[in-house]
C-alpha cells in the first residue's frame, strides 16, 4: 500500500500520463487577469479600438481624407452643364460676368414616338397612327 501523501508532496503521476499543470499564481485583488494566448487586447472605455492587422502581403488601407466642410462624406460633385465654363471648387463668380445661356434644343428634333399633336385635327382627318377618322 502506498504511503499517505504529505503536505507539500507532488502528486504521483502514473507512467505515460501528462504531468499536472502548475498551480496558478494567487490572484491579486483588483489586478487585471493575465492575458491568455489568442485573447483580444482590453480596450479602455472610450478609446479607439486597435486596428486589425492586415493580411500578409496586403497593403494597409490609407486613412480616409476628411471631407471638405459642408460636404457630406461620399457626395459626388454635381456634373457641370454642357458648355458651361469649368469653375474650380470654392471660386466665386466674377461680378458682372455674363451667365452662359443653356443650350437650346436642336432645331428639327424628332418628336418622341407616340406623342399626340398639340392641337386636335380638323374633322374628317385622321389622327396620326390611329387609322380612325377624327369625329
Amino acid at each position: 500500500m502506498p504511503a499517505a501523501p504529505k503536505v507539500g508532496d507532488k502528486p504521483a503521476v502514473p507512467a505515460g500520463a501528462a504531468p499536472p499543470a502548475a498551480p496558478a499564481a494567487p490572484a491579486i485583488p483588483g489586478a487585471p487577469a493575465a492575458p491568455k494566448a489568442g485573447d483580444k487586447p482590453v480596450v479602455p472605455a472610450g478609446a479607439a479600438a486597435p486596428a486589425a492587422p492586415a493580411a500578409p502581403g496586403v497593403p494597409a488601407a490609407p486613412a480616409a481624407k476628411p471631407a471638405a466642410p459642408g460636404i457630406p462624406v461620399g457626395a459626388k460633385p454635381a456634373p457641370a452643364a454642357p458648355g458651361a465654363p469649368v469653375v474650380p471648387a470654392g471660386a466665386k463668380p466674377t461680378p458682372g460676368a455674363p451667365v452662359p445661356p443653356s443650350a437650346p434644343a436642336s432645331p428639327g428634333a424628332p418628336v418622341s414616338p407616340g406623342a399626340k399633336p398639340a392641337t386636335p385635327a380638323a374633322p374628317g382627318t385622321k389622327w396620326p397612327g390611329s387609322g380612325k377618322p377624327n369625329a
